[in-house]
């Protein structure tokens, strides 16, 4: 504000970021990655239930558009409900517009006896 009201603009030094900001846990990146390719950091909003979960009782997850995750059924539900908005951030969600999540299982190799 002062610098429109003066006319002029005071050049002020750049913002020094500190090392211990930008360096990360190495544990806890390990261990965000392990819950990321776990399914455990995926969850639907609605019934909490993990993507880990749902994959085990073979029920799907799908992501809206605005990139929040749901089970199939919570959000036909919602929208059958008429309510066309996204459960967290309220964005417009047409039916039948999210799309599915893929997931691999794991090949467990199998000793022979």
């Amino acid at each position: 504000l002062l610098q429109f009201i003066t006319g002029y603009y005071i050049k002020m030094p750049p913002k020094k970021v500190k090392k211990t900001d930008e360096v990360s846990n190495d544990a806890e990146t390990s261990e965000s990655s392990d819950k990321i390719i776990s399914g455990e950091i995926y969850t639907c909003t609605v019934c909490m239930t993990s993507l880990r979960e749902q994959v085990q009782a073979r029920k799907p997850m799908v992501t809206t558009y605005c990139g929040h995750v749901f089970c199939k059924q919570c959000i036909e539900r919602t929208l059958k409900n008429e309510i066309r908005n996204c459960p967290v951030c309220r964005a417009n969600i047409a039916p039948n517009k999210y799309i599915f999540m893929k997931y691999k299982r794991k090949k467990v190799p199998v000793e022979e006896v």
